[in-house]
């Protein structure tokens, strides 16, 4: 008879039907499944929601929000997806930090903003970093401007290989804002942020080629020689 596996080496029961449950509405939200079905991958995702499970309640409170398989109805939607941030799942804390942004589900609240993409951002959410760098270099009510912290942010976002944080940090690097000008600086992350897809850093590099001096470009090219 076979022996039972160590105490150590078992997932609970409950936790095993939560993640498949999660599975099962990913695979008939997408492709993958036999056949495309957003009711079904709802029905799932609320059933792993109101077990508890952090994706489960995010994923649900997404297809609330945007009627996706279930009635169309955000201020539903964003009390799940709080409670999936508040169970520290840091994909709702982003999504969060945005409802909160933007007045979706509920008011509009700054100061919920930068607090969930803070904390997103300190799980090493990219778009979160991104978005607080953005945030503070044009505040829209709540903060005053703050171009030191913005560009901490984008570099931040940057090395996390987000194209657009790139491009938008490299502007702040060619320009001297909330950090020291710094064209080779500049050259590098709008050269990864066109490796990332971001084409208007095409016209940016051949400006900046056209200023730099041999020196400059040479440095530049071993520093982008090196990026990952």
């Amino acid at each position: 008879m076979q022996k039972d596996a160590p105490l150590s080496e078992r997932r609970p029961a409950g936790l095993e039907r939560h993640a498949a449950a999660v599975a099962a509405g990913r695979a008939y939200a997408s492709s993958r499944a036999q056949s495309f079905d957003r009711q079904k991958a709802a029905a799932y995702y609320r059933q792993a929601a109101e077990a508890g499970d952090p994706s489960g309640m995010h994923n649900y409170g997404a297809a609330c929000i945007n009627g996706q398989g279930v009635p169309h109805d955000p201020v539903a939607g964003r009390e799940w997806i709080e409670r999936s941030a508040h169970a520290g799942l840091a994909a709702a804390q982003h999504t969060l930090s945005v409802l909160a942004r933007r007045g979706v589900g509920g008011e509009r609240d700054l100061e919920a903003f930068v607090r969930w993409a803070q904390r997103a951002a300190d799980q090493g959410v990219a778009p979160a970093f991104y978005d607080l760098g953005i945030y503070f270099l044009e505040p829209d009510g709540a903060h005053d401007a703050d171009p030191p912290r913005a560009a901490e942010y984008l570099r931040q976002a940057a090395l996390k290989q987000h194209p657009a944080a790139q491009y938008s940090y490299a502007m702040l690097c060619e320009h001297g804002v909330g950090v020291p000008a710094n064209n080779i600086q500049a050259f590098v992350y709008f050269a990864l942020a066109l490796r990332g897809g971001q084409s208007a850093a095409q016209e940016r590099l051949d400006r900046l080629r056209a200023r730099m001096n041999a020196r400059e470009l040479t440095a530049a090219q071993n520093l982008l020689d090196t990026a990952t």
